[in-house]
C-alpha cells in the first residue's frame, strides 16, 4: 500500500527488492487502506474507498513504471483544486490528448512512450480498481516481455546512470 520510489532497492546483481512495509495490508486492517503516498496513491486510497489493496498496488506500480521512464516525474497529481480537467482525468476520456500534453509537458517527442508502454501503462492506471490488471496479466503484456538487459548490460546501464 506504499509502492513509490523511495521504497525499492536494488541489490549488488540490480535485482530490484521492495522495502518498506509499515503500511502493508493484513486482511482486515481498514487503517492502512486510506494511506499511502501523494502522488503514487490508487484514487479509491484517496478517497478512502478501498476495496482492493491489490488492485491499488496496481495502480501504484503504474505510477512507478512512468516515474521510472521519465527520471522521478509522476503522470497525475493529486490536487484537484484546479479549474481545468486534470491529467488523470484526460487520460481516462481522451488518451492522445494525455500523451500529447504529457510529451509536451516534459519536453520528451511522441515516440519517447511506445505503445507497449502505454497500453501497460493505461491499464494499470484505470480509475475502476476491476478494471486493472492482475500481476499474471502485466507479465503478458507486450511490454513486460521485451527484451530486457543481460546481467553485464544493466551493471553498464546502472554505472552510467551513477555516474
Amino acid at each position: 500500500m506504499d509502492i513509490k520510489p523511495q521504497n525499492l532497492l536494488l541489490t549488488e546483481e540490480f535485482q530490484l527488492k521492495l522495502i518498506d512495509f509499515d503500511l502493508a495490508y493484513c486482511q482486515g486492517d481498514y487503517f492502512v487502506l486510506s494511506h499511502g503516498t501523494k502522488y503514487f496513491r490508487a484514487p479509491e486510497v484517496v478517497k478512502d474507498k478501498c476495496l482492493d489493496p491489490m488492485a491499488a498496488d496496481i495502480f501504484s506500480m503504474g505510477v512507478l513504471l512512468f516515474a521510472l521512464k521519465v527520471e522521478g516525474r509522476c503522470p497525475f497529481l493529486e490536487d484537484a483544486n484546479e479549474k481545468r480537467i486534470s491529467p488523470f482525468e484526460l487520460l481516462q476520456k481522451d488518451r492522445e490528448k494525455y500523451w500529447a500534453f504529457v510529451c509536451e509537458q516534459l519536453n520528451k517527442p511522441p515516440e519517447f512512450f511506445d505503445e507497449d508502454f502505454k497500453t501497460l501503462f493505461e491499464k494499470m492506471t484505470k480509475f475502476d480498481p476491476k478494471e486493472r490488471p492482475k500481476i499474471e496479466e502485466i507479465k503478458q503484456s507486450n511490454w513486460y516481455k521485451k527484451e530486457i538487459y543481460s546481467q553485464e548490460e544493466l551493471k553498464n546501464v546502472m554505472i552510467q546512470a551513477l555516474f
